[in-house]
């Protein structure tokens, strides 16, 4: 089966609610995927760029690291047992809310998780963990209408 794909600025395209990784140079660009009931094959016209297992669970993100520049794969690695270890060494706030948008496995919680963690970069961790705890009574104890 062959279908029209657009790469999105995350460097996948969806195939059936999954998705798979492409090279940095076609974000944005639409190409050809081909599927057979075991692989995934991305084309640019007739010069096929990347091919991958097929998914076997709606949702399951396909990456291949070298689909990345350098200074992007470390992304890649930092993943929800980094993010939640990093956290905990913030304090319980910032752990919960990090294990709450690490919930659902996908790359956008991730990425959510990882620009959290940057706050305690740009802020300090005792900042970070008093906003955690704001938010956290601010959501939890608002009363409902």
């Amino acid at each position: 089966m062959w279908q029209e794909v657009k790469v999105h600025r995350d460097q996948h395209v969806v195939l059936k609610g999954s998705y798979y990784s492409v090279p940095t140079p076609y974000i944005g660009q639409t190409l050809w995927l081909r599927t057979t009931q075991r692989m995934v094959e991305i084309y640019e016209d007739t010069q096929k760029i990347k091919s991958h297992i097929r998914a076997t669970n709606r949702g399951q993100w396909i990456t291949d690291p070298q689909d990345y520049p350098m200074h992007k794969q470390d992304f890649l690695t930092k993943d929800k047992d980094y993010c939640v270890q990093q956290a905990q060494q913030i304090g319980p706030f910032t752990t919960q809310l990090l294990e709450k948008v690490l919930k659902a496995p996908t790359m956008i919680g991730q990425r959510k998780a990882q620009a959290i963690l940057r706050l305690a970069l740009k802020y300090g961790n005792n900042r970070l963990e008093s906003a955690c705890q704001r938010l956290y009574h601010w959501t939890c104890l608002r009363p409902t209408r």
